[in-house]
């Protein structure tokens, strides 16, 4: 259950970040990024940036996000999130 409320929180409070679009000077992915950063860091994650790039005068870069496994032994598993709008 607390699960699942907190999902649904986190769908809400990222579907009201309505400026995603990376082209845009304007737009909020600096706070969406802060925001993914501090859920993540709420789960015992340790994060960092990656890809610093600027692009038209936008400062823009990936969140990277690590689960350390238990067994060396065993492949990575990657997960993504893009929480920019492609256009």
């Amino acid at each position: 259950n607390d699960f699942q409320t907190q999902w649904t929180n986190d769908l809400e409070k990222l579907s009201s970040f309505v400026n995603k679009n990376s082209g845009d000077k304007q737009n909020q992915l600096g706070v969406v990024r802060q925001y993914l950063r501090s859920r993540y860091a709420a789960l015992g994650l340790k994060t960092f940036d990656m890809d610093a790039s600027t692009y038209l005068g936008i400062s823009d870069s990936n969140l990277i996000a690590v689960l350390p496994g238990s067994d060396a032994s065993l492949d990575p598993v990657l997960f993504c999130d893009h929480y920019d709008t492609a256009f």
